[in-house]
């Protein structure tokens, strides 16, 4: 299905803003302070109170069904609708039994809330897993960061409000059952207005198989990805280690500190503010440096927030726990942002809904057995007090020191996962661990045992960190070629003079494909070491290491090497060596390599090639200032690239064409021309001429000069532009040069890459 730019913006706002309606229903079903009012205001036994806090993490395997019948049925969005609906309507039969509770324990309202309670978190369950799986297609992966800072940012102010509503109403409803059923109706309206927004939604269904479904394989295939793993052991240890610490923080606050439900509100709504705030900070660090590095930072910076719960007691100002709320609340943003953008965006479109359901399950097994853990550990540290000068330790603060120490585990556990563009990144994460002794921790994990060869294979190419080097060198002996073309490959990122070492080794060797994989690395690294090695590789008699040579060297971008890829790119036979050198060539600035590469440019035919030295020659064109000069320059010699142009033309029009005004007047007029309306000029009158039946009255922007990158994608995508079309190279050359533009290379010109366009296009 198709989505408009506004279309996307329209869907992105709408899910953005309407994140704040379910914010109440989600705090009175999730374990927290109102669940743990309502069962001591339903008298439950301890067993039953256990029960009811597993409940929202043992349903969570149910999810699989949802995103099973996904996959078959491919319907996500009714799905979601008609899970949402069910789940939250029952809020209403859970308050009219609050109302229906009178004097002590009743043992069937206990059951039949049991069973309600426990039905409305299965529904809700089986509607997460579509539901992120739908909006994660309709979401541009590119925006995804940005996306989920900003719904988590309204979710979170939404939380402030909601917050202090609860604590505030069940302190003046002294925990009744009247502000308990009404909080219960008022979370059921709020929360089904916003399925009512998801109504406009477009569906956007995923692919449907209509094959029959098999479980056991599709749960297969998903842990067969090797950073699924990855990233699911590090999800479902950090589960495990915050339900371990959340069990009892709850009475910990009402018993221990003896604070109220107001107070305890209050701080929360510190935390949430300060989550609103952390949202915009950590979206713009993900967006610059991916969302692995903000997982593992805030994780690492988690170990201080467990430990500030150590020093609050009963006598403690009240800034200390304001601060340890706010600091929390503030790393909560960056992982949920991150979490969630690496979610919708690194798992497979086809299988998303599996990959999720099959997330949050075990994710929440895991917290499940960490919640019962956490039990255990107090029964056990009961008894076991310790006391320091003016500090007196209870069994939950050794529940909190657990909790301390073990995430800088868990932020270990995230180094194998690789996502995107992140490696270089994460290397500024790593750069402190580097010579840790839990190091050895790590090769424990990942490297040493029997490791399969899929297994070595994803572990080579994800793990491009420094920490990592002495495993990614040995692998270039390994026996198996793809695990030693992708160490080749790795040492590219990973930037150290051992990367360097080895990659110049490997320019020798009898292996020609790794030769090759070598050049390229050595040129990513940008390695002046290598410039001798490289101007012999590139004289070699194979041909993959020439062009690996031509890269390295337009990268490295030494003015000692011009003269030598000058003379390679004269000698060259080979047409696509020919254009990876041209492409060399062009990464220098040197106005003189356009007379070096035009006459070639006159000779090929190849469009694929004449778009490689398109780009060449966009590449030395640095200014618009120098292209016209250039232009102006030619003008004067026989030929030149004005009058092939306008002859060109000429034969294409009419003979009262009143174009042929316009031709005339702009050769006889070009020196004192404006610049601008020459190349508008010419790029309208070449597109009209050389491809009338392309026909676009969709656009808003009808003259193609404006047309932006979307522009030419819809364009695409509609199939106006393929491979048999004139400009059609020109055309997609010209939409990533300004892409580039915009995106990537600020100083480029965007009137200088119009007129290579015209360029490209006149021989």
């Amino acid at each position: 299905m198709f989505l408009s730019a506004r279309q996307i913006r329209r869907i992105s706002a709408t899910v953005i803003y309407t994140g704040a309606l379910p914010v109440l229903y989600s705090n009175l079903i999730c374990c927290g302070l109102f669940l743990s009012v309502l069962c001591i205001f339903l008298d439950l036994s301890n067993f039953q109170i256990g029960l009811v806090n597993s409940i929202p993490n043992i349903v969570l395997p149910f999810q699989l069904i949802s995103a099973f019948l996904a996959v078959y049925w491919g319907r996500r969005k009714g799905i979601y609708i008609s899970a949402a609906l069910l789940s939250r309507s029952l809020l209403f039969l859970l308050g009219f039994i609050i109302i229906m509770k009178t004097g002590g324990a009743n043992s069937l309202i206990n059951t039949i809330f049991i069973i309600l309670f426990f039905i409305t978190h299965l529904f809700s369950s089986l509607s997460v897993p579509v539901w992120f799986s739908w909006i994660g297609d309709l979401v541009p992966q590119r925006e995804n960061a940005g996306f989920w800072g900003k719904r988590n940012a309204i979710t979170f102010i939404a939380a402030i409000f909601v917050s202090l509503f609860i604590g505030f109403s069940l302190d003046i409803g002294r925990n009744g059952s009247f502000v308990i059923s009404v909080l219960l109706f008022a979370g059921a309206l709020m929360s089904l207005a916003e399925i009512f927004f998801y109504f406009g939604i477009p569906k956007m269904e995923a692919e449907i198989t209509g094959e029959k479904i098999r479980p056991f394989r599709m749960i297969r295939e998903a842990l067969s990805d090797y950073n699924f793993r990855s990233f699911i052991s590090y999800y479902s240890f950090f589960t495990f280690i915050c339900s371990f610490f959340i069990a009892f923080f709850y009475i910990y606050l009402l018993k221990n500190l003896g604070y109220s439900n107001t107070l305890i509100q209050i701080y929360a709504v510190f935390s949430s503010l300060a989550s609103f705030l952390g949202s915009y900070f950590w979206s713009a660090i993900a967006a610059q440096k991916g969302n692995k590095p903000v997982i593992i930072i805030t994780t690492l910076l988690k170990t201080f927030e467990f430990t500030g719960f150590l020093f609050i007691r009963e006598s403690t100002p009240l800034w200390m726990p304001v601060f340890v709320f706010i600091y929390g609340g503030f790393l909560n943003a960056g992982l949920i942002t991150a979490v969630f953008a690496i979610l919708t965006a690194e798992t497979p479109q086809k299988n998303r809904s599996v990959f999720m359901a099959l997330f949050f399950s075990i994710a929440g097994l895991a917290g499940f057995l960490g919640a019962l853990f956490s039990g255990v550990c107090m029964d056990f540290f009961a008894n076991s007090q310790i006391e320091l000068p003016g500090v007196k330790f209870s069994a939950y603060h050794f529940i909190i020191m657990i909790s301390a120490l073990s995430m800088p585990v868990c932020a270990l556990l995230l180094t194998p996962y690789r996502a995107g563009p992140e490696g270089s990144a994460w290397s500024t994460v790593t750069t402190f661990l580097e010579g840790n002794p839990l190091r050895t921790f790590f090769r424990l994990v990942d490297v040493t045992g029997k490791m399969s060869f899929q297994d070595r294979l994803n572990f080579i190419s994800r793990n491009r960190s420094s920490l990592f080097l002495p495993e990614v060198i040995e692998a270039l002996d390994d026996p198996a070629p793809p695990v030693r073309y992708s160490a080749v490959n790795s040492l590219g990122f990973i930037k150290h003079p051992d990367s360097e070492k080895a990659l110049m080794e490997k320019l020798e060797d009898e292996e020609s494909g790794l030769a090759t994989g070598a050049a390229y690395s050595l040129g990513r690294l940008k390695s002046v070491k290598a410039i001798p090695s490289l101007l012999k590789a590139l004289n070699s008699q194979e041909k993959g290491l020439r062009g690996g040579a031509a890269f390295a060297l337009g990268e490295i971008k030494a003015i000692e090497t011009l003269n030598e890829l000058k003379n390679a790119f004269t000698k060259e036979q080979n047409l696509f060596l020919l254009a990876a050198i041209a492409d060399a060539l062009g990464k220098f600035d040197d106005i003189s390599v356009i007379t070096l590469i035009l006459p070639k440019f006159r000779e090929i035919m190849k469009p694929s090639i004449r778009m490689q030295f398109c780009v060449a020659l966009a590449n030395v064109v640095g200014t618009v200032g120098e292209f016209y000069n250039f232009l102006l320059r030619e003008k004067k010699q026989p030929g030149s690239i004005s009058e092939i142009f306008v002859e060109r033309i000429r034969k294409k029009l009419p003979d009262k064409s009143e174009d042929i005004k316009i031709l005339e007047d702009l050769l006889n007029e070009f020196d004192e021309a404006d610049y601008d309306e020459f190349i508008r000029i010419c790029f309208n009158l070449g597109f009209k001429y050389y491809c009338p039946e392309i026909k676009y009255d969709k656009m808003k922007c009808v003259n193609i000069y404006d047309w932006t990158y979307d522009d030419f994608n819809r364009a695409a995508d509609d199939k106006l532009l393929n491979e048999n079309h004139t400009l059609n190279y020109s055309l997609w050359l010209l939409a990533i040069l300004r892409y580039r533009k915009f995106e990537e290379e600020k100083t480029t010109c965007e009137e200088a890459l119009l007129a290579l366009y015209v360029l490209s296009k006149i021989f």
